[in-house]
């Protein structure tokens, strides 16, 4: 898959879920959210004036405006805190649902028509785990809590600009400007370089976790064999990998941090360069200024928002991108599994002029093979290492897809595996997998 295929298809893994059976129910929660969101905001934009009010009251010593001023001020304060509770509460709901949903679908199209077994036998996606686990997680929550600072942000934009362009059009024009120059400064210098290294991070950190889940998972074999120095070299050597990125991610990180710390801190003394010729003239109240300032706050933050949020804006696309590749790989699974070996039900069992490839269609394991094994008879398939005896019993169960021929298979076989396999559960999971059934007695 191109570069240019990969990200047009990233808006599909964030909208499949709003485009599903329980849009409505995700539609209403967001239009509650919005709600909040705009009540919230009003509420801070009064909040804001009636702050600039209670401090122009304080300088000119007016008792009858402060008490008059400070009323209002409370009465916003204690109405506005649950709203601002409320609305975080919504968001949280809903990407809990969000994720409940998306993970369902990714793991229902993961486990069906053994596409998990087919993209591990490929090998060409890493971690599927940690996809349908942590990016899963990392896209509902991250998502939402984006937009939510981005409408925050286009309110605040509504409502604020007002008031700061009712005091001083020169600093509104000066904000509007900073802050298209630092958007684009961020996006064009960091985007692209974080992005990338983000992923390679969060393939690197899986990495490591499999191999130490690998060791969790095979202690009586390690030791007896006395493998413990070698597994050691294995998990440090992913360890490394992991750490020479992480090196690179926060040298990239330190770059960011400093041009968001100038970009932050350089506007601290603006509103006042630009407003202290007109306060000093008597044209402006110090409420007036401090108004002003706190407006242009709000609105530094609202159209500095790509800065600002940047690197949790590269974890989030790094993360959507590989939800990405992982719907890109089952696609191409399913178009894989459209082989040309045809599995019919019958008896007996019986092979006709089967041949099978590798993977990669470079080597021909099996060609022409043809048998038939009746009821109560028996057969043994012999051979040196690699002849293909393993990929013959794949193929006649399903699972070898790259070869032509057809496959007659009675309805009621079993295959084993090479390595035994014990489920998840009880003794009753283990006795009856894979069909489990709740009314079978003890």
């Amino acid at each position: 898959m191109t570069q240019a295929n990969l990200q047009s298809s990233v808006p599909a893994v964030l909208l499949a879920y709003w485009r599903s059976q329980e849009k409505w129910g995700a539609a209403g929660l967001l239009s509650l959210l919005v709600s909040l969101l705009l009540i919230q905001t009003g509420l801070q934009v009064v909040f804001l004036i009636y702050g600039g009010e209670l401090t122009s009251a304080l300088a000119a010593q007016d008792a009858e405006r402060f008490y008059q001023a400070i009323t209002i001020f409370l009465v916003i304060l204690l109405v506005g805190i649950p709203f601002a509770s409320l609305s975080g509460y919504v968001r949280d709901k809903l990407g809990l649902f969000w994720r409940i949903w998306l993970t369902h679908h990714y793991l229902d199209r993961y486990l069906a028509d053994n596409k998990f077994y087919q993209l591990r036998l490929k090998g060409q996606l890493d971690n599927p785990d940690q996809r349908l686990e942590e990016d899963i997680r990392v896209v509902t929550q991250e998502s939402l809590r984006f937009f939510t600072l981005l409408l925050t942000s286009g309110f605040q934009l509504l409502g604020v600009a007002g008031v700061l362009w009712s005091i001083s059009l020169p600093l509104t024009v000066f904000l509007v400007i900073y802050s298209i120059v630092g958007t684009a400064i961020a996006a064009l210098g960091f985007g692209r370089p974080l992005l990338g290294i983000n992923e390679e991070q969060l393939k690197r950190e899986a990495d490591f976790r499999y191999s130490l889940a690998h060791i969790r998972e095979h202690p009586e074999a390690i030791a007896l064999y006395q493998g413990e120095s070698q597994e050691l070299a294995q998990s440090l050597q992913q360890f490394r990998q992991v750490l020479q990125n992480f090196f690179r991610l926060i040298r990239w990180q330190l770059g960011l941090n400093l041009f968001q710390n100038h970009y932050r801190y350089a506007t601290f003394v603006i509103p006042g360069i630009v407003l202290a010729p007109r306060l000093f003239a008597g044209d402006l109240e110090i409420g007036d200024v401090t108004q002003a300032g706190a407006a242009f706050s709000l609105m530094l933050g609202a159209l500095g928002l790509i800065v600002l949020q940047f690197q949790q804006l590269t974890n989030l696309g790094a993360s959507t991108q590989r939800l990405t590749q992982l719907a890109s790989s089952f696609s191409q699974a399913t178009t894989t599994n459209q082989s040309q070996i045809s599995i019919k039900s019958g008896t007996p069992l019986a092979i006709m002029q089967l041949t099978l490839t590798t993977p990669d269609t470079t080597k021909v394991l099996v060609r022409d093979l043809s048998l038939t094994v009746s009821p109560q008879e028996n057969l043994l398939i012999t051979g040196p290492s690699g002849v293909g005896k393993s990929s013959l019993l794949r193929a006649m169960a399903g699972l070898w897809q790259t070869g032509s021929g057809t496959i007659i298979q009675p309805q009621s076989i079993a295959f084993l595996p090479q390595r035994p396999y014990l489920p998840a559960g009880g003794l009753r999971q283990q006795v009856q997998y894979p069909r489990l059934s709740e009314n079978t007695s003890d």
